[in-house]
């Protein structure tokens, strides 16, 4: 039940659809399945055997076969990869939420429907201009020196880096508590 509650995550519910409508329709998924079917299940079983077997971890499990030895560092990879990108994710959810509760009972700061409402009782931004001015403080000027590069990403948004704390700090706790509660079932 972990490995099938690791493999479906939240990025599947956004991307899936999206990734069928664009490669397809239904044709996109008989190669899908056809691939989940005839790899993805059966590596995932055979290193959950192989594994229980040898009471390994992700990468000393391969340790048997030579040519496999890159599929524990993969999956390995694979892990941290998604780790990051699923913490920023819930660390913007994080921010929007802890931003909704800064005016109880009032509007919401990203709460225009459009430009004509800027000035009435709603928030005074529409939530691309919320999502873009403040949440990723993304300028609208598309002027060279303005933009990102690499050897200039900007400051750090001390509210984001906030947030992105208690995100790895909850994560932290989880792996900390969860290998005990999870031995426990």
């Amino acid at each position: 039940m972990t490995n099938i509650g690791y493999m479906v995550g939240l990025g599947n519910l956004w991307r899936f659809p999206s990734k069928v409508l664009l490669h397809g329709g239904g044709a996109f998924l008989i190669p899908y399945f056809l691939t989940v079917v005839l790899c993805a299940f059966p590596m995932l079983y055979l290193e959950m055997m192989i594994g229980q077997f040898a009471s390994e971890g992700a990468i000393s499990v391969w340790n048997f076969c030579p040519i496999l030895k890159g599929v524990g560092v993969a999956i390995l990879f694979n892990l941290v990869m998604i780790n990051i990108y699923y913490s920023v994710i819930v660390m913007y959810s994080l921010y929007y939420m802890a931003a909704s509760f800064v005016n109880i009972g009032g509007p919401l700061p990203w709460g225009c429907a459009n430009r004509t409402q800027l000035s009435g009782k709603c928030g005074g931004h529409t939530p691309e201009t919320y999502w873009n001015e403040f949440a990723l403080r993304v300028r609208n000027s598309w002027e060279p020196e303005m933009l990102p590069t690499f050897d200039n990403l900007g400051p750090v948004v001390g509210r984001n880096a906030i947030c992105l704390l208690f995100v790895w700090l909850f994560v932290f706790y989880c792996c900390l508590r969860g290998i005990r509660a999870i031995a426990k079932v």
